[in-house]
């Protein structure tokens, strides 16, 4: 199936039908994603009510009832239907995920769940075994096909188990809950997790696999009604992904297309979780596999947050990183055989004073390995900037230690580099203590580095004990430029005692370290006689204390964006670095003319047009003088993405109650396109109250160009190389393929019926054929409508468009599109019961929210949103009406848009999506 069919599938089958879960059963799961979303809903179905394993037949019986014969059950893996029975004589209870994969102790709540149990042959549940659930390597010598005689549609290779079709998709949203349901936080239970390679423990697989079976095969109304029963007559506990299929995409992603075979565990630590500019030491983060990389290696893609912006507070470095200012994000590459990769963060010492800020690396899911959303999918390294003192130390984290090791808090670092005899830890005076062991370690040292800028009488305080042959002497030097060093007189804090003793240094008096920007400390041990001797160092902390207010400095520009280019409908920074005290204020410039909002050191342009091109300057202003920056010239690239598709469901009626959609084709050159007007081929995702029989017409002006009273099915493979769905063969639906001039039309479906099949739902869809040869060509689909109906609860009104070819590892991928939905302005058009406060909302195929409006005017971008308009040549909305409006981005790929009443109302809507160059 192609992205664009499983995107429509899921389309339908997310505003067509769902069960009747229980109000506010899961409001604390709404609005959430990933991770967050995973641990919502596992708060939500835990803890349900166990019925004991051995009394789980009368339940199965009732859940798994034969709807055609009340008195049998339908077997996994079979589809047979046998007597339901008083005991388990004809059939059994199969473990969808096997108990030797995170059950074996078989005492928790897991071992009798009904969510994930179902009847079945006892042969074919040990032919099954604990196999995971996958496609079938064919070309295995332990291939088998079937799996077992009474299973014909099952088979099996050495590791894995492949379901009959009917039974994938229901298989794989029990999966999906066992992982969700159980994280080892109750008693006899471990933490399930779903895994794309061999799986093993407590896993369960292959995700890739389950994934793609739950897009192939929706929710049936068979498990809506085994999840209800569930519920209400015997756990009190839901399966969240029947009740909400979506959230699946939402948690663990789409399938990897093309993805075959393992596909290792991904995870990231903060193997440094501080980095400092002065002393300058990056922070790191280690990118692991679960298993090493096959051949040719995996590409792990990230994503970056925090409070920091990179490429301007830091660097990323390390073999294989590359990095995209633009996400902002990158990617690491781990060779094969490896089993981890090392990403270095490294700051940029800009001499200003600021808080401690943030660098997040999360990992994202792409082809060839796993994601779990939990803790593992993130880390995060801290930056400080100059000075950071008090820096401290307490040693818990033992040994090996890291060498350098940056300070606990503060930012300082200590390093090992100088010191000759071993280093381990033991127990200190509180937690651990560094221990430096054995007399190879006399004459050899400690070196302490960090910044005195702005700081002056620096003091030093540790805790330390010794053995009776350990080290009977410790000095101190210093140094400002790491190589000179000074000693320090009448100092010695060694100690031989066997119980902590605290010691003290003070070097207040050596003005030379007042607001020096890079001090070392050397702290020299000698005197041990035994290779066993030892010095304990504990709670190790230097502090100072601040300099008085330094006088005022004229704005300096340390640092700037040289040349800046971007995408037209992607986000854009430009940024100065300045020194200057007083602190400065900022305005912008382009092309000689102030920039509204330009006042900060960092210019922001969320969604950029081809307008915003050109050449900008910076004037950094205090009361001591101000500096103007170098030009950076700005320059944006077209996107190679375009609308390609529309697809909008709505109520068709009698006389003139049609559904109509509209759409414009630009250039110069023809076009050929699809156009459908769905109603029987609804069955299969639900729909009880279909179109008996619709007719498509398509006009031009008030012309009517084309019209079909059931399509011909000589156009099939065309509908399937557009990737739509597809209709039967006979059907009543409509379609019609035509070359058309450029302009605009109108598409309108009506009923062919009388009497009570004259009523229904009805899908009408356009489609681009014939992909131009270039994709930024101006001959192309570049606006496309929907007027509608907008009702209440499931009857509101719901487009879906793709915007296409998808391009990538193209940094210029995605389009900038205006959405509006007009209700009052149809008003100046004669359309009466117009939708008086439309409410407006974009879905990306995962069902999570890209944006919302209601009311165009408090968008925050409203005015870019008003040239917009006027420069695609769209009616202007007024000021006082209540219509809905968004302009963003849209990757290529799938998305839905809801209109519905703000206030609970309905009425007559216009959606329209324009391409904006």
């Amino acid at each position: 199936m192609t992205p664009a069919r499983l995107a429509l599938a899921f389309f339908l089958g997310a505003i067509l039908g769902r069960a009747a879960e229980p109000p506010g059963y899961y409001d604390r799961a709404l609005g959430l994603s990933g991770g967050p979303l995973k641990a919502a809903l596992h708060e939500i179905i835990k803890g349900h009510v166990v019925t004991p394993y051995a009394q789980l037949h009368p339940p199965m019986a009732r859940l798994h009832e034969d709807p055609a014969n009340p008195a049998n059950v339908l077997l996994v893996y079979s589809r047979d239907s046998v007597p339901k029975g008083t005991d388990f004589t004809a059939w059994n209870r199969e473990h969808g995920w096997p108990r030797s994969r995170g059950n074996s102790d078989q005492l928790g709540p897991d071992d009798s769940d009904m969510h994930y149990i179902f009847p079945c042959y006892g042969a074919t549940n040990t032919a099954r075994g604990n196999l995971y659930y996958d496609v079938s390597d064919r070309t295995d010598p332990g291939f088998r096909s079937p799996g077992h005689a009474l299973a014909p549609l099952t088979t099996l290779d050495p590791d894995s188990w492949e379901p009959a079709p009917g039974d994938r998709g229901l298989l794989a949203r029990a999966l999906f809950y066992i992982a969700t349901r159980y994280d080892g936080d109750e008693p006899f239970t471990t933490d399930m997790e779903l895994v794309s390679y061999v799986p093993g423990g407590a896993q369960m697989g292959n995700l890739n696999t389950l994934l793609r079976w739950h897009a192939e095969e929706p929710v049936t109304a068979a498990e809506r009604r085994r999840n209800d029963l569930i519920h209400s007559d015997f756990q009190r506990n839901r399966n969240p992904f029947i009740d909400h299929p979506e959230w699946v995409a939402m948690i663990w992603g789409e399938p990897g297309v093309g993805s075959t075979g393992p596909r290792p565990l991904a995870r990231v630590d903060a193997t440094i979780a501080s980095a400092s500019e002065l002393p300058r030491y990056p922070g790191e983060f280690k990118v692991t596999l679960a298993q090493s990389a096959p051949a040719g290696g995996v590409r792990i893609q990230f994503q970056l947050t925090g409070t920091t912006a990179a490429a301007i507070d830091y660097s990323l470095s390390g073999s294989g990183v590359s990095f995209n200012n633009g996400l902002p994000g990158g990617s690491v590459l781990i060779p094969a055989g490896a089993g981890s990769a090392t990403i270095s963060v490294l700051p940029f010492a800009d001499s200003l004073t600021e808080a401690a800020e943030t660098v997040t690396l999360l990992l994202v899911p792409d082809v060839g390995y796993t994601v779990v959303p939990n803790s593992s999918q993130r880390a995060t390294v801290t930056i400080t900037d100059l000075p950071q003192l008090p820096a401290a130390w307490r040693f818990d984290a033992g040994a090996p230690y890291a060498n350098p090791l940056p300070a606990d808090s503060g930012s300082a670092l200590m390093r090992f580099d100088a010191w000759g005899g071993s280093i381990t830890s033991f127990s200190g005076a509180s937690g651990d203590a560094l221990a430096l062991v054995g007399s190879a370690g006399n004459g050899s040292s400690l070196l302490i580095s960090f910044s005195m800028a702005g700081l002056r009488d620096l003091s030093l305080a540790f805790q330390t004990r010794g053995t009776a042959t350990g080290f009977t002497s410790g000095t101190w030097a210093w140094s400002v430029d790491g190589a000179v060093f000074t000693p320090v007189p009448g100092v010695d804090t060694a100690s031989t005692s066997s119980g902590f003793v605290a010691r003290a240094v003070n070097f207040s008096s050596i003005t030379t370290l007042n607001n020096a920007s890079n001090v070392t400390l050397r702290y020299t041990l000698s005197g041990a006689t035994g290779t066993a001797a030892n010095a304990r160092i504990d709670d190790l902390v230097v502090t100072a204390q601040p300099i008085a207010v330094e006088p005022d400095i004229a704005p300096q520009i340390v640092s700037q964006l040289g040349v800046a280019d971007g995408v037209v409908g992607g986000s854009v920074s430009l940024f100065v670095n300045a020194f200057a005290r007083p602190a400065p204020s900022y305005q912008w410039f382009k092309d000689g003319s102030t920039v509204p909002g330009g006042t900060g050191a960092t210019l922001s342009i969320p969604l950029a047009t081809a307008s915003d091109a050109g050449v900008y300057t910076v004037v950094v202003t205090n009361a001591r003088g101000r500096a103007t920056s170098a030009p950076i010239p700005l320059t944006l690239r077209p996107s190679v993405s375009r609308l390609i598709n529309v697809a909008s469901r709505g109520a068709v009626g009698a006389g003139d109650a049609v559904l109509i959609a509209g759409f414009v084709i630009g250039g110069t050159q023809n076009k050929s396109v699809l156009v459908r007007g769905a109603g029987p081929a609804l069955a299969p995702f639900g729909v009880a109250d279909r179109l008996a029989d619709p007719i498509l017409e398509i006009y031009q002006d008030s012309v009517r160009i084309a019209e079909n009273d059931d399509w011909p099915a000589a156009d099939a493979a065309t509908h399937t190389a557009a990737g739509a769905f597809s209709f039967p063969v006979g059907s009543k639906d409509a379609a019609l393929v035509r070359t058309l001039a450029p302009g605009a039309y109108t598409v309108l479906v009506r009923t062919a019926s009388t009497g009570p099949a004259a009523t229904g739902v009805a899908l009408v869809e356009v489609f681009e054929l014939e992909p131009a040869t270039s994709p930024t060509t101006e001959t192309r689909l570049v606006n496309l409508s929907t007027r509608a109906f907008v009702g209440a609860g499931q009857n509101i009104l719901i487009p879906g468009v793709v915007i296409g070819p998808p391009a990538q590892n193209s940094v210029n991928s995605t389009r900038l599109v205006l959405i509006r939905a007009v209700g009052p302005g149809l008003a100046e058009f004669g359309v009466g019961n117009a939708l008086a406060r439309p409410r407006l909302t974009v879905l990306r195929s995962d069902r999570s929210i890209a944006a919302e409006n209601t009311g165009w005017q408090g968008t925050a971008n409203r005015e870019a949103m008003v040239a917009a308009a006027a420069r695609v040549g769209a009616f202007p909305l007024s000021a006082t009406n209540a219509d809905s409006a968004l302009l963003l981005p849209l990757n290529a790929t799938s998305y839905t848009i809801q209109v519905s009443g703000a206030d609970g109302g309905t009425g007559v809507a216009l959606v329209e999506v324009y391409e904006v160059p």
